[in-house]
């Protein structure tokens, strides 16, 4: 029976009154409960008696010795993963030890992985582990819907989600004396198309990640360029065109992911009503704020080196902050034309969804007959060897 002393001491672990009804075999020291006996402050002394214990039986076993050796490889092949582990990590430590991960980029990054930690990297990203790490971005345009009913305290809570307009741009008539095109809101949509595009990518990182959100919006917007569309489907197809076969296509994630983007754009034009921050000329001077950071960035890096491929890069960003500007100012003014597009655009999305969902479907039936035909040829093979009737 146990001692009323020995059930009234005090776990040396928990620390709570009155529980410390165990001894161990060891130390003497007492403890509660097994979560105590394996805690951190009494771990080598409980690794040891497991170790004892598992000795003492592998010599008590009677087993023939083939699985004794079977056992005793598995140990050694446990204790050499151990070890390659901890070289591992140290080998990581010493070829990152002259990176700051905080200003670096991505590039370096991706340079100093080897092989192996860069496919192990890309297998973690497909799978859904990835959301238990990063929190998926939700767009200022998905929730900045103004809810009828209102908790006290929290009336700006949306508000403040929304980036603010760009202030000072002159009036839409002293930067077009001559007048406006009737295609610029076509190109609004167009930019509108990569800025969403953009901001999705980088999980809403994109005035963080400043000078790959221009590349980005460069490279699928043909508006900062010299491109011209006459209406809303060449203005939405450019952009696809470019994800699909040129130099956009290196940040192409999947068609439906180009496609879903168009209901943002949809999105973003309906509030072209709100007050007071219309959803375009918010985008629209966000996209502002990423090439301003994205020129300082390369006007930082062009202060320690001279690099003429940075300097171009700095003189086409200027161009494309002054469009930009060109563009909220028209949109200050004449932003309410956006909604007339809004039908064409809200069409066009799905006309693009519908096609997309006909070419899976059809993808996935001729997938399937190919594996029919596989399993054809498996039960008949080509070759058949013929059994030879002895006379």
């Amino acid at each position: 029976m146990m001692d009323v002393a020995q059930s009234a001491a005090d776990c040396k672990f928990c620390t709570e009154n009155g529980t410390g009804r165990y001894t161990c075999p060891r130390c003497n020291a007492r403890y509660c409960s097994v979560e105590c006996y394996k805690s951190t402050a009494h771990l080598t002394c409980s690794e040891l008696f497991y170790r004892d214990c598992f000795m003492e039986g592998l010599h008590t076993m009677q087993t023939d010795p083939g699985e004794r050796m079977k056992l005793v490889e598995m140990l050694r092949r446990l204790e050499m993963e151990s070890a390659l582990d901890e070289d591992g990590a140290d080998d990581l430590a010493a070829r990152f030890a002259d990176v700051h991960l905080d200003t670096c980029s991505s590039e370096l990054i991706w340079q100093r992985l080897t092989e192996s930690e860069r496919a192990e990297f890309e297998k973690f990203v497909k799978s859904d582990q990835i959301h238990d790490l990063v929190k998926l971005w939700e767009p200022w345009w998905c929730v900045s819907v103004e809810p009828l009913v209102e908790e006290i305290g929290n009336e700006s809570a949306t508000t403040d989600a929304i980036p603010p307009v760009l202030a000072g741009v002159p009036h839409i008539e002293q930067l077009a004396k001559c007048g406006t095109s009737d295609l610029i809101s076509f190109s609004i949509v167009n930019v509108l198309y990569s800025y969403a595009y953009t901001t999705r990518l980088y999980n809403g990182e994109h005035l963080t990640m400043a000078s790959d959100s221009a590349t980005v919006m460069l490279d699928v917007s043909e508006s900062f360029g010299q491109g011209l569309f006459s209406d809303v489907a060449l203005a939405v197809g450019s952009c696809l065109s470019q994800l699909d076969c040129s130099v956009a296509q290196a940040h192409f994630v999947s068609r439906e992911y180009s496609v879903s983007v168009v209901d943002d754009v949809c999105k973003i034009v309906a509030g072209a009503a709100r007050k007071p921050m219309p959803f375009p000329l918010a985008a629209l001077s966000d996209c502002h704020r990423v090439f301003r950071a994205a020129r300082k960035e390369i006007s930082r890096q062009m202060s320690d080196t001279s690099d003429r491929r940075a300097d171009e890069d700095r003189k086409r960003y200027y161009g494309v902050v002054k469009k930009l500007e060109y563009l909220i100012s028209w949109t200050s003014s004449y932003g309410h034309r956006l909604l007339d597009l809004l039908p064409a655009l809200e069409l066009e999305s799905c006309e693009l969804t519908t096609q997309l969902a006909v070419y899976r479907s059809e993808q996935k039936r001729v997938e399937e007959i190919i594996e029919q035909q596989k399993s054809k040829i498996k039960q008949n093979p080509l070759i058949e060897e013929i059994a030879s009737s002895c006379n």
